[in-house]
């Protein structure tokens, strides 16, 4: 029996690097990983209660499901900030700020 040597690793990575920068999926795959942490940043309570929209020159939309989550993470985001900007650059995200809104919510595109 014949066996067979793998031997181009390096342009197998180098095409999947080109895959996922030219379907974006990478922004994908690291807004996807930040959601899956977003309980951890903001709680059990605000788990389910929000979400990260959209992330737009280092400035992270957080949609809110009504104006009263919104004004107790509003209050809380110095504290949000400080717990998600490690996790955010261990993702591969720069997160300088936050927008909280309960106009962006939409209870179908939770994750």
């Amino acid at each position: 029996m014949k066996k067979i040597r793998y031997s181009n690793f390096e342009q197998v990575g180098l095409t999947m690097d080109g895959i996922l920068k030219s379907s974006n999926l990478a922004g994908k795959l690291k807004k996807h990983n930040l959601s899956k942490v977003w309980g951890q940043v903001v709680g059990k309570r605000f788990e389910s209660r929000s979400y990260p929209a959209s992330l737009t020159n280092k400035v992270l939309k957080v949609a809110c499901e009504n104006s009263q989550i919104t004004s107790e993470l509003v209050m809380s985001k110095r504290i949000i900030i400080a717990k998600l900007q490690p996790i955010a650059k261990a993702i591969g995200l720069d997160i300088e700020d936050i927008m909280f809104s309960h106009k962006i919510w939409t209870a179908d595109a939770q994750i």
